[in-house]
């Protein structure tokens, strides 16, 4: 989890993201998913070399993250949470509150050849 920096006036908040600085990679895409049902699972994958952050601006966000460290699920409900997803992470995106929206920073371009779309693929990357 990374905490944006973030600056706060009498106007409102602007939070924001480096690369290099705020991020531990440059990114070479930038993605929003938006209109997706409350409880209803996104994401449900892992990449094989791309890193991705991803943060929700709008509403709430369970997302489960699955790596070689474990399992957990965090709560994104705040525009300046910020979670980094290394390589071989598996995660699942589900959207807890009505009309949320949330965007991904992917370090590369899509390429369908890095997603490792089932357990079973993704465990055996691991490995």
């Amino acid at each position: 989890m990374i905490a944006a920096p973030t600056h706060r006036d009498a106007r409102g908040a602007l939070s924001v993201l480096t690369a290099g600085v705020d991020l531990p990679f440059a990114f070479d895409r930038c993605f929003w998913v938006h209109g997706t049902p409350v409880g209803a699972m996104r994401g449900g994958h892992a990449h094989r070399v791309q890193h991705q952050a991803l943060f929700c601006p709008l509403g709430r966000l369970s997302v489960l993250i699955i790596d070689a460290a474990g399992e957990r699920t965090v709560v994104l409900e705040r525009p300046d949470q910020v979670i980094h997803l290394p390589p071989l992470t598996w995660s699942e995106e589900t959207p807890l509150a009505e009309n949320t929206s949330w965007v991904v920073l992917s370090s590369g371009r899509y390429d369908p050849a890095d997603y490792l779309k089932t357990r079973e693929a993704w465990r055996k990357a691991l490995a």
